[in-house]
């Protein structure tokens, strides 16, 4: 159902309006290549999926501080995650970090599934708001 005006949207009880979705677009917090924003390009992908679904949806990225650090029109809040952080308990070294992160090698990423884990309660948590359409 289509609202014609504001004065009708501020009428309509909460339970006719579509439930807002909440959405966390995660790009890999460490730096790879020696390159801070090498997976910057992600973040113009995501931007253009919450762009198409900003009328229905509340869109939050979590990523390195340099990605955060971009300016970001269309997300509602940026989280960033401590890339060094992440490395550290691989000594520094993305090979283990990424092994241990596709390849299943056994060594748990404390920092990074803390991270996750802060992410998922924060997000889980918040109420979706409603929305007008």
């Amino acid at each position: 159902m289509r609202l014609q005006s504001a004065e009708a949207a501020a009428r309509t009880p909460d339970r006719d309006l579509p439930e807002m979705k909440t959405i966390l677009y995660y790009i890999e917090p460490a730096i790879f290549r020696d390159d801070p924003l090498f997976l910057a390009p992600w973040q113009a992908y995501f931007r253009a999926f919450a762009l198409r679904s900003q009328d229905r949806s509340r869109a939050f990225l979590a990523s390195s501080q340099s990605l955060c650090a971009l300016p970001h029109d269309i997300f509602d809040e940026t989280v960033p995650i401590d890339s060094r952080c992440v490395l550290e308990p691989f000594g520094g070294d993305r090979m283990l970090y990424g092994r241990d992160l596709f390849a299943d090698a056994g060594l748990e990423n404390r920092p990074l599934l803390e991270q996750l884990r802060l992410l998922d309660d924060r997000f889980s948590s918040s109420a979706p708001r409603k929305t007008a359409t």
